[in-house]
């Protein structure tokens, strides 16, 4: 417990250091790292009288630019410029994920999956983070972990690519490494050959490490089961 207890207070002191200050008439953007401790720069051109930090996020804006971590957003409609959730933000023509566009994304329908971090959905398809899914039937889309959707006739990795030959039926998650479903077993977006979906099991001790009824595997190699891990 104490030792959760301590990441969960030294991610706290990390996320802490990072964000906007309005200061003198001037406007920086705060931060630290390893290497130099803590830092700032000037946002220069912000207009400190209109400098607004948009909520739950690390967009921010005044009377002429949008920023992200201080950095100045393109071409971005400032009086329609919001913070979405999920790291997205739009305006009414651009929609934009940790700051990068996303590509070919509709501004005005954009909105963010609240139950689904990293995602977002327009009136045509879903996005994971700046990638376009292109899904294949949008009403039975669902979100199912941060690196797996799919719908009734596709699985989707979160780079956007569709895994092919899964079957959305029976796909299963095993652990971040390993997913299944009644024909294949895949290491991420990879099959591994040779692997038995039916009898494929992932060690309790190494998650990188996996066996069917004949073989043995790290990640999608296979390996003499006499290197498996004991369990």
């Amino acid at each position: 417990m104490k030792f959760y207890k301590l990441i969960w207070l030294t991610l706290l002191v990390i996320l802490s250091c990072y964000g906007y200050k309005n200061k003198n008439g001037k406007v920086y953007w705060t931060g630290c790292n390893e290497g130099q401790g803590s830092y700032q720069y000037e946002l220069i051109g912000a207009d400190s009288n209109y400098f607004t930090v948009l909520k739950d996020s690390d967009y921010a804006k005044d009377n002429k630019y949008a920023y992200y971590k201080g950095s100045r957003l393109n071409n971005v409609q400032v009086e329609h410029f919001q913070s979405i959730g999920n790291g997205y933000a739009k305006d009414r023509n651009k929609v934009f994920f940790s700051g990068r566009d996303v590509e070919g994304a509709h501004a005005l329908s954009f909105e963010a999956l609240q139950d689904s971090p990293y995602m977002g959905k327009d009136k045509t398809d879903y996005y994971n983070q700046i990638h376009k899914l292109n899904v294949c039937h949008f009403e039975s889309f669902r979100y199912l972990t941060q690196n797996w959707s799919k719908d009734n006739l596709c699985v989707y990795g979160s780079s956007g690519d569709k895994l092919e030959s899964a079957d959305p039926e029976t796909f299963e998650i095993m652990n971040y490494y390993f997913t299944k479903d009644k024909n294949n077993v895949y290491f991420f977006e990879k099959k591994i050959n040779g692997a038995d979906p039916a009898s494929f099991k992932v060690s309790t001790v190494d998650k990188s490490y996996a066996s069917d009824n004949k073989k043995c595997f790290i990640e999608d190699e296979i390996i003499d089961c006499k290197k498996m891990p004991a369990e």
